[in-house]
């Protein structure tokens, strides 16, 4: 009789492990019914992220270059700022305070160079290319490419953002400043 009860108890945990099993083994099915990469497939996601192109221009809309004229400093400032303040009105501020003042330079056959601070503002001009392109395309100004060279120091000189960076560029120029600012104890931190 005590062979007996012990084979009963045995059964009894033995059962009750393999409905633990068995409720596990259903638990894990669910975990393993798909990843998100089999999701976003069955929905319809693209996993790769295309970069845009000159080829996203409808052939329609592109202008002739023989028509458009070259580009000069002053234009080409003029039709920055005129760019930074559609991003303006599309609430696109950084980008648009950028370009409302940027340092550039004009280089052969219609090329223009920026000089940025960062790298993110590097990647919002590349985004923001062919849109800037069109722009001076719809102006009647041929723009052929747009490069960006990284350089914080030069920006850093070129932009002023402190008080005292202002007053020091204008020490350079004007010594007497230091003076003036020695004799009425001017602090400018």
């Amino acid at each position: 009789m005590f062979e007996s009860n012990t084979e009963d108890d045995s059964d009894a945990p033995k059962a009750k492990k393999n409905s633990n099993i068995s409720e596990n083994q259903d638990s894990q099915e669910v975990v393993r019914i798909g990843g998100l990469k089999n999701m976003m497939k069955s929905v319809g996601v693209k996993s790769k992220i295309t970069e845009p192109s000159t080829d996203d221009i409808p052939k329609s809309e592109a202008i002739n270059n023989n028509s458009l004229k070259s580009l000069t400093l002053d234009d080409s400032r003029r039709l920055f700022i005129s760019y930074a303040q559609e991003l303006t009105a599309q609430k696109r501020t950084s980008l648009a305070a950028f370009l409302s003042d940027p340092l550039l330079k004009i280089g052969d056959n219609n090329t223009v160079t920026f000089t940025v601070g960062s790298k993110i503002v590097e990647s919002e001009i590349k985004e923001e290319a062919v849109k800037i392109v069109a722009h001076f395309e719809k102006n009647g100004y041929a723009l052929n490419k747009l490069n960006c060279i990284v350089n914080a120091k030069q920006i850093s000189d070129y932009k002023m953002f402190t008080p005292k960076q202002q007053f020091d560029s204008f020490a350079e120029k004007y010594p007497k400043l230091n003076d003036f600012a020695e004799r009425f104890y001017l602090d400018f931190d």
